[in-house]
């Protein structure tokens, strides 16, 4: 949209009435759902903290990326404190999506009068960028946001420019916690003036340019989110086979490290594998449905088959509804053409560890290696992460030929 210079695009229904098959059974589940919400353990937390309560949790467990993925604690993170200081000194209200019994919006006070302050923009304005002053990151996280920018992508960016400038490898680049600079960085990235220009490539485009890809964090491109994989290891699977890149809701395994479950955070094992597959597929749905991933504890299988009942009056089965969310996946694979190749973390992430209690900490590339040829195996790819034409067969998929390719890298020989 951004390349044809389309602002939006709006659409003017003629009335709100939605025809559901079965209204009895809809309106039931909309009820139960209400209720589960209000008293399940997976969604209190997001309405008393929402996604910042994060920063206190990213902090403490150490996988709050800080300093540009050269620390996993934000020295002075206390001060952007959720519990300590925004809930207290910041909070105005909590806020919600339409009809939402979850109010995870946590709006606090800024230049403006109020903001919907996200734990992402905290970790990308403040922790990767080196402030840690909460009025100053709510203040940057509000104007990226009026100028139309992800403070994710744009946070990482900024931080990777600081880092360079670290090294001896960019003149005239701010300090870790310049807020002025920094503030001056993002107007120049919206309207790419000055090294604005550099920035608003990105981290990728950043690096390709500059020569300096191996220092570059980014997976297929996209900038990752809070969640450092060398501290939570189910986050190295996620991120490695997301089809957007280092995109945390491709399958949510944060939410499987941070619990401790599949053999703790530190582990990715065969029962972690298969964790992350089951998010994975359950998230394809959630995103087909429009339904919130904040809900993952209270959507399990019976619930989106009974949802779907209610909605379309199909009644699927449950391997029904699991080959539709794997064909999903197997989609994405094959339009974008990935193979193992592109399924690449960061040499950082290998190579340079970050201190957590007194440990350093990094991928061990043989345990992700392993890791990616039994999720290839799962999932019905070849040891090049191709999906096998069996696999196609068996979804329904007919595989594009050489000669649709368009002159590209052939997906089957």
């Amino acid at each position: 949209m951004g390349s044809k210079m389309i602002k939006a695009i709006a659409f003017l229904p003629d009335n709100k009435d939605i025809n559901v098959a079965n209204p009895s059974l809809y309106y039931e589940l909309v009820k139960q759902l209400g209720k589960a919400t209000l008293s399940n353990p997976g969604t209190i937390p997001y309405r008393s903290g929402g996604t910042v309560r994060l920063i206190d949790i990213g902090n403490s467990m150490g996988f709050f990326p800080s300093l540009y993925w050269t620390k996993v604690e934000l020295p002075g993170w206390r001060n952007i404190s959720w519990e300590e200081k925004l809930k207290t000194s910041f909070l105005l209200r909590n806020g919600a999506c339409l009809y939402c019994p979850i109010a995870c919006h946590k709006i606090v006070k800024s230049s403006n009068g109020s903001y919907d302050l996200e734990y992402e923009s905290v970790m990308a304005i403040g922790g990767l960028t080196g402030i840690s002053d909460p009025s100053k990151i709510i203040d940057l996280a509000e104007l990226a946001d009026r100028l139309g920018l992800d403070t994710v992508s744009l946070g990482n960016s900024i931080a990777f420019l600081i880092y360079l400038g670290q090294r001896g490898i960019m003149d005239n680049a701010p300090k870790w916690g310049d807020h002025e600079k920094i503030r001056e960085l993002i107007i120049n990235t919206a309207y790419k003036q000055g090294i604005g220009e550099l920035i608003a490539l990105g981290v990728r485009g950043m690096a390709e340019k500059l020569g300096v890809q191996d220092l570059a964090i980014h997976v297929k491109g996209l900038e990752p989110a809070g969640y450092d994989p060398r501290t939570l290891m189910g986050m190295s699977l996620n991120n490695a086979v997301g089809e957007r890149g280092a995109d945390h809701l491709w399958s949510s395994a944060y939410a499987i490290d941070i619990s401790g479950q599949a053999g703790g955070r530190f582990s990715i094992n065969e029962e972690k594998i298969n964790y992350v597959i089951d998010l994975e597929n359950r998230n394809a749905l959630y995103d087909s449905m429009l339904l919130c991933k904040f809900g993952r504890s209270i959507y399990d299988w019976d619930t989106i088959r009974a949802s779907l009942k209610a909605v379309t009056g199909y009644e699927y089965s449950l391997n029904e509804l699991k080959s539709v969310s794997h064909r999903i996946i197997v989609m994405h694979r094959l339009m974008n053409g990935t193979t193992k190749a592109d399924d690449e973390l960061p040499r950082r992430w290998f190579e340079e560890g970050v201190e957590y209690e007194g440990k350093k900490h990094v991928i061990p590339r043989a345990e992700l290696e392993a890791a990616l040829q039994y999720y290839y195996e799962l999932r019905g790819y070849d040891e090049n992460g191709k999906p096998k034409r069996e696999l196609l067969n068996q979804l329904g998929i007919t595989a594009p030929s050489d000669s649709d390719n368009h002159g590209g890298t052939p997906l089957y020989e």
